[in-house]
């Protein structure tokens, strides 16, 4: 579940921030659970240079020219002790989730790909993610899903692996539209888009909405659009999003 890079930055979806990565840096921010205030107000170039200062993942590299758009390619695995279905239609699922960002029009066209080790973005689908023993949040068994991403030293998306958990680390099952609603969080930030400060949208760090929304279209726009969003990264950073359908919330 780790990519052969030394600048390798992480989100989890999760309940809490975990990340027990060995040998690496982590600066770890923690996410509101339900009982954060919910805020509405619309993204401003402020609030998006905000949202990606606070983490180090970073747009992929667009082509220049007047609608020019990139092809990312993406591959997924189940592996074998999964049984929600993803081994034999994971791929189909996967479509449906591009599908949706790809209509946000993005400069970046997401592809399926059946060549798992030259793909851009690699989804694994696994049982269960790991819980971090060492963490003392009593919400640290619902991890649900975690994206880690190679970012260049000019400050863009290299390569991006994300692996979606069939249940908790404890067994608690996620359903299958919970796991589908996690993969598209995470492809969101295998796209490079940071936590949104709306908590109304699927990218927010906040779960209230399951699916892509106006708010997410918008946001995915302005990251790519910021010029903020493409600075260098300063520090390596990890981010968690509570799943908000599991947890003392």
């Amino acid at each position: 579940m780790r990519l052969p890079s030394q600048n390798l930055i992480s989100l989890a979806r999760v309940a809490r921030p975990w990340l027990a990565l060995a040998a690496l840096s982590l600066v770890t921010t923690a996410c509101a659970s339900r009982m954060t205030p919910v805020s509405l107000a619309p993204s401003t170039p402020e609030s998006v240079a905000e949202a990606c200062a606070a983490t180090s993942f970073r747009p992929w590299q667009t082509l220049t020219g007047n609608g020019a758009r990139r092809t990312v390619s993406v591959a997924i695995r189940a592996e074998d002790n999964t049984y929600d279905g993803w081994s034999h239609l994971g791929t189909r699922r996967l479509e449906g989730v591009l599908s949706a960002w790809n209509r946000v029009n993005l400069p970046v066209r997401l592809a399926p790909s059946a060549d798992w080790a030259q793909a851009d973005i690699r989804v694994l689908i696994v049982r269960r993610l790991d819980e971090d023993p060492g963490s003392p949040n009593t919400l640290a068994s619902y991890q649900a899903g975690v994206t880690r991403a190679d970012i260049s030293a000019d400050g863009f998306l290299q390569k991006a692996f994300v692996a979606i958990g069939e249940t908790s680390p404890k067994g608690t099952p996620y359903s299958v539209s919970e796991q589908l609603g996690t993969l598209q969080h995470e492809i969101g930030h295998a796209l490079g888009l940071p936590h949104a400060l709306e908590t109304g949208a699927l990218m927010s760090s906040v779960m209230i909405a399951t699916e892509l929304t106006y708010l997410d279209a918008r946001f995915a726009k302005a990251v790519y659009a910021s010029k903020e969003c493409r600075q260098p990264a300063g520090a390596v950073a990890a981010t968690a999003r509570p799943t908000g359908t599991r947890g003392p919330y």
